[in-house]
This record gives structure tokens, sequence and C-alpha cells, in this order.
């Protein structure tokens, strides 16, 4: 069983709940977008991801996996863990950590909500590898 831990620094935003109509500008037709706020840290924690975890990319490749997320906002206001799960687990695919984030990929997600932490919010993540079953 092989188990990797490491943060995602940065408040994680809802990727659902952070959705804009934008217009394509050859075509005229509208369409559904992230936000930038949702792009500018979904950039910069796959650039932070990759450069710090390159050697463990390919440890998931073609496994099981269970995810344990614990997450600390960076204020008092309601956040979604449901949605904010989402962006992270989209993020580990988007990485090339995991293989999908479908049931057979990720057999469970414990998620925790550590508080609180103004100075230093961020996501812990851990992966551990499990036999197929």
């Amino acid at each position: 069983m092989t188990k990797v831990k490491f943060d995602i620094v940065g408040q994680v935003p809802s990727k659902k709940n952070n959705k804009r109509l934008l217009k394509n500008s050859r075509t005229g037709k509208m369409f559904i977008a992230s936000s930038e706020k949702f792009n500018e840290w979904h950039n910069q924690a796959m650039m932070d991801l990759c450069f710090r975890l390159n050697k463990d990319r390919d440890v998931f490749r073609d496994k099981q996996v269970e995810i344990e997320l614990t997450f600390y906002n960076s204020d008092n206001r309601r956040h979604d863990l449901d949605n904010m799960t989402s962006s992270v687990l989209d993020l580990l695919v988007d990485a090339e950590f995991i293989d999908d984030d479908c049931c057979r990929v990720v057999s469970k997600v414990t998620v925790i909500f550590g508080g609180v932490d103004r100075q230093a919010p961020r996501v812990e993540v851990e992966i551990n590898s499990i036999e197929r079953k």
C-alpha cells in the first residue's frame, strides 16, 4: 500500500457555484465557463502540484485509491464541502495523480472540516492505494 500526503494552499473555490455565462466572439453563441477565480486557483494549484510532487505522479496509475481531504477555510463564510471536494478531485485528475474520480478508481473519500485558518487556508490531501476489489 502506498501513501502520499501533501497540501494544496489557498481557499478552495467551488467549481459548481462559480460559473459565468460568456459569448463566443466567433459564433455569437452563449456558453457556460468556470469563473476566473476558480481558473486562477486551479492553474496555480496544478503548477504547484506538478512541480512539488512530480516524482509521485505515477504512483497511483491504474490503482484504486482512498482519499482523505481536510479543509481549512480562510473565513467563517458558508463553504460547501461537497463542491470543494469536487474541485480537488477534478484537480487530481487533471494533474494526472489519479486516473479518474469515478467509484472504480476512488473507492472512498473522507471529507473533514478542519476549521478556519485565516493565515494559511488549505486542503490537506492524503491518498492511499488499496488492493482492487
